[in-house]
């Protein structure tokens, strides 16, 4: 006949012999763990003045004109343009350049590489869908660092 007591403390010494397994696997080994590079302190996006206004012909044809100049403002979809800076890639460069050329233009990163250079005019520039398709005075470039190349344009906040 087999000893209940000493049943009892074999279960007992296994249930702490796993309890202390499970506390040691939750344990990883320094030289075990994997490593994560330092990361690196974000540079600070270009300022206004170093950005290029780079905006090709496809970007003008398939995306701004049809996008920010043609058709209609729709709320929380789609920007537009006053006509001043539309008709021509001539014009949208010249919006960029305007944009990028005022005192208060700042930069702000966006995911990537990616910057938004954000301005106000003097007068205003479009109809902003984020603000219920109201004119406004403000103005959003995104370039992209990594082309050197303006990715959009359109009137309103980003």
């Amino acid at each position: 006949m087999k000893n209940p007591l000493f049943a009892s403390r074999r279960r007992q010494a296994a249930s702490v012999a796993l309890a202390a397994a499970l506390a040691l696997g939750a344990c990883v080994h320094p030289l075990a763990a994997p490593r994560i590079p330092n990361p690196q302190p974000l540079a600070p996006p270009p300022a206004c003045n170093v950005a290029l206004c780079n905006i090709s012909q496809t970007t003008w044809n398939d995306h701004i004109d049809p996008r920010h100049c043609q058709g209609t403002c729709e709320g929380n979809n789609k920007s537009i343009f006053a006509a001043v800076y539309c008709g021509s890639l001539a014009n949208a460069i010249a919006f960029c350049q305007t944009l990028m050329g005022r005192p208060n233009c700042a930069p702000v990163q966006q995911p990537g590489t990616r910057v938004a250079y954000g301005a106000d005019f003097a007068a205003t520039v479009g109809e902003d869908r984020g603000n219920a398709c109201a004119n406004t005075v403000h103005g959003t470039v995104i370039y992209d660092t990594g082309t050197g190349a303006v990715v959009t344009q359109f009137p309103g906040n980003p």
